[in-house]
């Protein structure tokens, strides 16, 4: 029986390349990627979609005062600390004497370095200053009312003897909460407490 021919190049079978096009390659289709879901207008029977309160976009003072009015407009808090910042010591007196007889605990300051310190080392629920507004001092009755209102709900009271029509609006446009003439009374500390949610903890009307 005759032999097979041998390959040409040593008895390998030899190979063609086969020839490709790209009508031979298959390529992925392109890929279909969600779409994003765009709000649109609101379907009969449900809600409408809420937008931004202005509290939301309201200043940091404001937002913390409307905060503070919220949580009393139900159940009024309970204050048991709050601070009285007044150089003039005859004249500090019968407020903080009030203050105790109403079951409050009573810290005091005699200078706004002195406030500015006691207010870092415990929170107090109401801050009564009597410090000037028109920078007569240095400004530094006006730092401490800024500095007060980083106290979380620390309801903040300007004390003073003259309160004229400019000195209301400055204490307002400074972040005072209220204003309390001197010399005070019973009536009017009670006034202040009570129209800002500030329940007095030895209060007699509460029997």
């Amino acid at each position: 029986m005759p032999d097979a021919p041998a390959a040409a190049d040593g008895g390998a079978e030899s190979t063609q390349p086969l020839p490709l096009t790209l009508r031979d390659v298959q390529l992925p289709g392109p890929v279909a990627m969600p779409a994003l879901a765009r709000p649109g207008p609101p379907q009969p029977g449900q809600p409408p979609r809420s937008q931004p309160g202005a509290a939301e976009l309201a200043p940091k003072a404001a937002r913390r005062a409307e905060v503070r009015r919220a949580m009393q407009r139900d159940i009024p808090q309970i204050a048991t600390e709050v601070l009285v910042m007044d150089p003039d010591r005859r004249a500090r007196e019968p407020l903080c004497s009030l203050l105790r007889a109403f079951g409050f605990e009573v810290a005091v300051a005699d200078d706004p370095a002195r406030a500015w310190a006691l207010s870092l080392a415990r929170p107090f629920a109401v801050v009564f200053v009597d410090v000037p507004l028109d920078g007569s001092d240095g400004g530094a009755g006006i730092e401490l009312v800024k500095h007060l209102q980083g106290q979380a709900g620390a309801l903040l009271v300007l004390v003073s003897a003259a309160l004229r029509p400019v000195d209301q609006v400055r204490a307002e446009l400074a972040g005072c909460d209220a204003t309390l003439g001197k010399p005070v009374s019973r009536g009017s500390v009670a006034r202040v407490l009570d129209s800002h949610g500030i329940a007095l903890p030895a209060d007699a009307r509460r029997g």
